[in-house]
């Protein structure tokens, strides 16, 4: 099986949205603490923070690779 989703926008603006901080935390309804706004970048820490099923959760990345437009990965660090 195979999905397909086909977006008529330049590669350079859904990776931003794809980085946006505060899309995520949107989509999450979580706080945040680290890079608390705009787009993360190489190097940058963020903290979510918030409750899920009914129990505190947390969960802090580090963004260790970053190359604008094609590719971002995170490691988890703590939670």
């Amino acid at each position: 099986m195979r999905d397909e989703i086909v977006v008529h926008a330049p590669i350079e603006r859904c990776f931003l949205l794809s980085t946006s901080v505060e899309i995520v935390a949107q989509e999450l309804r979580m706080p945040i603490s680290g890079r608390m706004s705009g787009f993360v970048t190489g190097g940058d820490t963020v903290r979510w923070e918030g409750w899920r099923l009914g129990l505190p959760q947390f969960h802090e990345s580090l963004i260790e690779q970053f190359e604008l437009p094609v590719f971002f990965r995170d490691r988890m660090i703590a939670g």
